[in-house]
């Protein structure tokens, strides 16, 4: 899990670097946003998660409501990135707004 961290945050890092060298017209530029978007969402579900892990290692002293923020940030990388690409993908907004059309008006049907 550490390992994982520290590789996000260096692709995060590089992430940033290269975008502020592309130009804005470079198609490559919407990849690398995805790309920075997605990593600040994973280490920010993960890092309540790790700072339990390592105080755990101590003393293991934590207070409750610090392992209960911790279970609720660990959703927030699998929330994050639908939402992540319906913004930065036109063809994913399309794709997910026709499901949820689809599955709005089958339920409207089999309910009356």
């Amino acid at each position: 899990m550490l390992i994982t961290a520290v590789a996000n945050i260096a692709l995060l890092i590089t992430a940033v670097h290269i975008t502020r060298r592309l130009s804005q017209s470079l198609p490559r530029k919407g990849a690398i946003v995805i790309i920075l978007w997605a990593s600040l969402a994973f280490i920010l579900s993960y890092t309540p998660e790790s700072i339990i892990w390592f105080i755990q290692a101590g003393d293991g002293n934590l207070p409750p409501w610090f392992i209960l923020v911790a279970a609720y940030c660990l959703p927030i990388n699998i929330l994050c990135n639908p939402v992540i690409y319906i913004l930065s993908n036109r063809r994913f907004k399309n794709f997910v707004l026709e499901r949820l059309r689809r599955t709005v008006t089958d339920g409207s049907r089999t309910s009356s």
